[in-house]
């Protein structure tokens, strides 16, 4: 099971996930970021994956998704903090230019 949990707070959507991302829950997890998106309250989005340990192709695809989905309604999107092996993906898929690297 994924958990996904989000706050706004000053303009601002944070979503904290927990679990593995994976083809089993992608469309779960998907599911829950489209319904934390919906609130217009906020016009950037951070997305904390520290707690994931993997993720797989159609995760990624959830990810992705979601970035475009953000982006294409304006608001700004980065992750901001994610273990080595996520961050490898993340960099591999390109969407490392969205990050921001909390060292």
């Amino acid at each position: 099971m994924i958990k996904v949990v989000g706050i706004v707070q000053n303009g601002m959507l944070y979503i904290s996930v927990e679990g593995d991302i994976e083809m089993f829950n992608s469309v779960e997890f998907k599911k829950k970021l489209h319904g934390l998106s919906f609130n217009s309250n906020y016009s950037r989005v951070e997305l904390d994956l520290i707690k994931v340990n993997y993720i797989d192709s159609s995760g990624l695809a959830m990810i992705i998704g979601f970035f475009k989905m953000i982006r294409g309604n304006g608001k700004a999107i980065e992750i901001v903090r994610m273990k080595e092996a996520v961050s490898d993906l993340i960099h591999l898929s390109g969407l490392d230019k969205f990050v921001r690297e909390n060292k």
